[in-house]
């Protein structure tokens, strides 16, 4: 099964593989209900296509995502191999009920020929049953670094996930059984390449790092994996979540991220308790790009300057132009590619939530993530032009203004980068003007209670008369402390835009966007001379507007 995607000037297939997979019953029943990080497995049998029966072992793998109900898996062949693997790793993708996130990091990776496994979307079905489809990934391995013309004879370091201190710091070395893992050779316990890295990254002043960065590394993997986190908002790295591996055929060492599940948009909230933490309805687009765990390889190469303005380059080129042959990577995040993507994604794979043990029902929490992928691939690219590749104007935040036409969406972004609304005209052409009052909700439609609306207004008009819009606002909620629904705002979807006219409010049909944060409303009517104030409160019962 395949559908057209486009990346560029052709289409592509995005293929979805099957894998079947035979088990005891009682074995299928307990694999993914058995305690999160019990390590056994089952024996299993993966039916191949031409009718061979490989047998071997399927177990649970992975860190975190161990606690979701979709758990990943890995399953070990005792001899021969299913679509060249002998062993086959399936991410579950069970903290992102739209299963795109991840597709789409590694699509972008590979698009920039980055040293990083092959993905293929994978419906899994074990005694017949369908589990879903899951994300198929080529084990990181020696093989893996032999094919992309590195050697298999180099050395592969992993940081421990659990530990969180594999940050490239003399500490971490002498904590080195904490915080790394040698993983290649097999059974060595030889750190003294790893230190000696260490120990050069360390006493590197940053006016020359670029050159110790050149010596060292395949610059590329480095100034791609730097560029790549700060477009998806990559924060849970730099001590945890990448590979190393030191070629013998190069004598440099090479940059393999890892985990992109809690990217495009998710935010951690410190001030929940864990997994909500991390498993939050919080969204943001507007991370700097130095974010992310203390590392002196990140922190050091972003002050570089001549390091600085490559990484600056590399986003440049991921979010404007167009592909060509020679570099597929062009303009591959910019808004409407993504969006073309995204879209494609959503028809692909909303209809298999259905047949999901694991998603069935959660069609409405696919929408609104969906919904947020899509303005994340708007806001991003929009703060990153203004903030990092263009000329910010620190005077004008929440105030924004933008030319529109009919069949056009437009972003109308304020000087420090925030995407203040979305705009396209149904009728007539002009400039919009938004101003966002955060904090502003001392007129509210009749009696309503604060509590129960944004904080935060907007005031909107137009710069000629018979400008009719459909408009899209943007609000505020990053976590606890940094959000502006009112306390008792219990479902954002309840929410409703009002306009002021006249001394009376008028309710505005409203499309709520939970996740991405965002209110819609279609065919406003844009005033042209005192500008149009809206507020957004959870609906007011009728008779008092």
């Amino acid at each position: 099964m395949a559908l057209g995607l486009l990346l560029g000037p052709a289409p592509a297939a995005v293929p979805v593989d099957a894998l079947a997979l035979e088990m005891k019953a009682r074995d299928a029943d307990v694999l993914f209900r058995k305690d999160p990080f019990d390590k056994s497995s089952f024996p299993a049998t993966v039916l191949a296509e031409d009718g061979a029966r490989l047998r071997g072992t399927v177990e649970v793998k992975g860190s975190f995502t161990r606690q979701t109900g979709k758990k990943s898996l890995l399953i070990k062949l005792d001899d021969g191999k299913w679509h060249g693997q002998s062993r086959i790793s399936l991410n579950g993708m069970g903290t992102d009920v739209t299963m795109m996130r991840e597709w789409l990091n590694w699509q972008l990776m590979q698009a920039l020929r980055m040293v990083v496994p092959a993905t293929r979307y994978t419906r899994v079905s074990i005694n017949g049953a369908n589990h879903g489809v899951f994300l198929r990934i080529d084990w990181i391995d020696t093989k893996m670094f032999d094919r992309f013309g590195l050697g298999a004879d180099g050395e592969q370091y992993h940081p421990y996930d659990s530990t969180y201190c594999g940050d490239l710091t003399p500490v971490s070395l002498e904590r080195r059984r904490e915080c790394w893992l040698k993983l290649a050779p097999r059974g060595s316990d030889d750190f003294s390449s790893l230190a000696e890295l260490v120990r050069a990254i360390g006493i590197e002043p940053v006016d020359t790092f670029d050159r110790l960065v050149e010596q060292r590394f395949d610059t590329e993997s480095v100034i791609n994996w730097f560029a790549v986190n700060a477009l998806v908002t990559e924060t849970d790295t730099y001590n945890k979540n990448y590979f190393l591996y030191r070629s013998l055929r190069t004598g440099r060492w090479t940059v393999v991220p890892w985990d992109y599940d809690l990217t495009l948009g998710r935010a951690y909230d410190p001030l929940r308790d864990f997994p909500f933490t991390i498993l939050n309805d919080h969204f943001q687009y507007y991370y700097p790009i130095e974010a992310g765990q203390s590392n002196p390889l990140h922190y050091q190469a972003l002050k570089n300057p001549a390091l600085r303005a490559r990484v600056l380059a590399r986003l440049r080129e991921l979010t404007q132009g167009a592909p060509d042959p020679a570099h597929p990577w062009r303009g591959w995040f910019a808004p409407a590619r993504m969006a073309e993507r995204i879209d494609t994604l959503r028809a692909l794979l909303r209809p298999e939530l259905a047949a999901d043990p694991f998603l069935a029902g959660q069609q409405r929490r696919f929408d609104d993530e969906v919904d947020s992928l899509r303005f994340y691939a708007r806001a991003r690219v929009r703060y990153l032009e203004r903030t990092l590749l263009g000329e910010p104007d620190w005077l004008a935040q929440n105030v924004a203004a933008a030319a529109v036409a009919p069949a056009q969406d437009v972003d109308l972004v304020d000087g420090w980068g925030y995407t203040l609304a979305q705009a396209r005209s149904r009728a007539g052409r002009g400039t919009v003007r938004v101003t966002a009052l955060p904090g502003w909700v001392w007129l509210v439609p009749g009696d309503a209670d604060r509590a129960a609306c944004v904080q935060r207004s907007w005031l909107v008009s137009a710069d000629a008369p018979g400008l009719v819009a459909d408009l899209k606002v943007s609000y505020l909620d990053e976590n606890l402390a940094l959000r502006e629904p009112g306390a008792r705002v219990a479902d954002e979807r309840a929410l409703f835009l009002f306009a002021a006219e006249n001394g009376r409010w008028r309710a505005l049909p409203t499309v709520a966007a939970p996740l991405a944060n965002t209110l819609g409303t279609p065919a406003l009517a844009l005033p042209a001379g005192a500008p149009l104030r809206l507020v957004a409160c959870v609906g007011v019962p009728a008779g008092r507007s």
